[in-house]
C-alpha cells in the first residue's frame, strides 16, 4: 500500500516534527519561568528557539511534515481551545462602552496598518497579516486568517515574528510608563486591555 494512502505511515511520518516542536515549546515554557525571561513570554521564546534552532541545526527533511502539521491544523485547535477559555459573561459585564472602545480600536487598527502598508509598498498578504495580529491577538488572528486573507507561509511567518517582538517590547514599555507615570489601575488596565496582544 503506498505511503499516501497508509494513515500508520503518515502518523509515524510526523512524529520527528511533533518530537522537536515538543522539545522547543517545553524549552520556551521552562525558560519563561525564569526570572528575567518570564517578562518575554513562552511565545517569544518559542519563536526565538525555533529560529535559532533552525539556523544553528536546520530543518531536518523527515522533520518536515510533523513541522507543518504543527503549523497548520494543530495551531488551529490551539486557537478554538484558546477561545473556548473565554469568559462570555465576564466580556458581558463589563459594560458596552468598553466593547464600543475596543471596537473602534480594532477597526482603526485594522484601516491604520492596512493603509501604512500600501505607503510602504508591502504585499497585501503581509499587511493584511500584520494589521490582523496588531489589531485583535497577535499570533493567533494571523495563523487563523491566512487561508482567508491569501497569505502566504513566509509573510505569516514574517507577520507572527513581528507582532511577537512589538508586543514584547510594548509588555516592557508599559511597565516602565506605569513605574514613571504611576497612572490609576482602571486607566492602566484599559489601555492595556486595548492596545497589547501579548
Amino acid at each position: 500500500m503506498p505511503e499516501a494512502r497508509n494513515p500508520a505511515a503518515r502518523v509515524f511520518s510526523v512524529l520527528p516534527g511533533l518530537a522537536l516542536v515538543a522539545f522547543l515549546t517545553a524549552l520556551a515554557y521552562l525558560g519563561s519561568r525564569l526570572p528575567y525571561l518570564g517578562v518575554v513570554g513562552p511565545l517569544v521564546l518559542a519563536l526565538l528557539s525555533g529560529l535559532l534552532w533552525r539556523a544553528v541545526r536546520g530543518l531536518p527533511a523527515r522533520a518536515q511534515p510533523g513541522v507543518r502539521f504543527a503549523a497548520k491544523p494543530l495551531l488551529k485547535l490551539g486557537i478554538v481551545l484558546l477561545g473556548v477559555r473565554l469568559d462570555f459573561a465576564l466580556l458581558a459585564s463589563v459594560g458596552p462602552a468598553l466593547l464600543v472602545g475596543n471596537l473602534l480600536v480594532v477597526t482603526c487598527g485594522m484601516l491604520g496598518i492596512n493603509w501604512l502598508g500600501i505607503k510602504l509598498g508591502l504585499s497585501r498578504g503581509l499587511r493584511l497579516s500584520l494589521a490582523l495580529g496588531t489589531s485583535i491577538c497577535g499570533a493567533s488572528a494571523i495563523v487563523a486568517a491566512v487561508p482567508v486573507i491569501g497569505a502566504k507561509d513566509e509573510e505569516a511567518g514574517v507577520s507572527v515574528s513581528v507582532i511577537s517582538v512589538l508586543g514584547t517590547l510594548f509588555v516592557l514599555g508599559y511597565l516602565a510608563a506605569y513605574r514613571l507615570l504611576e497612572p490609576s489601575g482602571e486607566l492602566y488596565g484599559l489601555l492595556v486591555g486595548a492596545t497589547l496582544q501579548e
